[in-house]
């Protein structure tokens, strides 16, 4: 049900004993199915967060693996049902 409260979930990255966890993309969203490209180095996930003209719809973002330079990978495309992959599943 959709009270219009905001949530926020996010994605965070730690040591593999789960020590010194750290939020990537720490905006107000339901950030979601995180795909780390083949060499590591980027991350794209799918989130609900507001785009820049203030609309939140699920949309396909992408970012650094340390969790710099978030922005949209298609800007105005919605991604509802959709989880973000590298390559062909």
């Amino acid at each position: 049900m959709d009270d219009g409260t905001e949530s926020n979930t996010e994605i965070f990255v730690m040591a593999a004993d789960g020590a010194d966890p750290r939020p990537l993309a720490p905006k107000v969203g339901i950030d979601q199915d995180p795909a780390w490209s083949p060499d590591g180095s980027m991350i794209a996930y799918k989130s609900d967060r507001a785009d820049g003209n203030g609309v939140r719809a699920d949309r396909l973002w992408i970012m650094n693996a340390d969790g710099s330079n978030s922005r949209l990978l298609r800007p105005g495309a919605v991604a509802d049902g959709y989880a973000p992959a590298w390559a062909n599943r």
